[in-house]
């Protein structure tokens, strides 16, 4: 076998014998041979509800029949955003101004970078002390 086109994180880069999963049903994966695997690691925390979660495909497939995604930049909103926005923050400590940032782990946008943006928007927009 050839070393293959994608570059797997954390393998020997010259790595030929990888174990390649076709199908999962709830925390169980399945290889090209048919030997099943616990996911006990929920694919990396990301599949937490399990693999093939009915409730889940459908809300995605009805979502990406209207928009798939679009960014929340400058003065772009989407309803999906604002909708999870406005029910994070109903659940948290009753404050009217209270606000969130969607982002992720990449290497430009770290917990620093979250409380940075949270002081920022809490000097600009919070009332003056009298």
């Amino acid at each position: 076998m050839a070393v293959p086109k994608l570059l797997h994180p954390y393998a020997v880069p010259a790595r030929e014998d990888f174990i390649t999963l076709v199908k999962g049903e709830g925390a169980v994966v399945t290889d090209s041979n048919g030997k099943d695997y616990i996911d006990g690691l929920a694919s990396l925390w990301y599949v937490q509800v399990g693999h093939g979660c009915q409730p889940i495909v459908d809300a995605v497939t009805a979502q990406m029949r209207k928009l798939a995604t679009f960014h929340t930049f400058e003065k772009f909103a989407n309803e999906p955003s604002e909708a999870l926005a406005a029910r994070t923050t109903s659940s948290s400590v009753p404050r009217p101004s209270l606000r969130v940032v969607w982002t992720c782990q990449a290497p430009r946008t770290s917990p620093l970078d979250g409380a940075t943006r949270g002081a920022r928007e809490a000097c600009t927009h919070s009332p003056k002390a009298a």
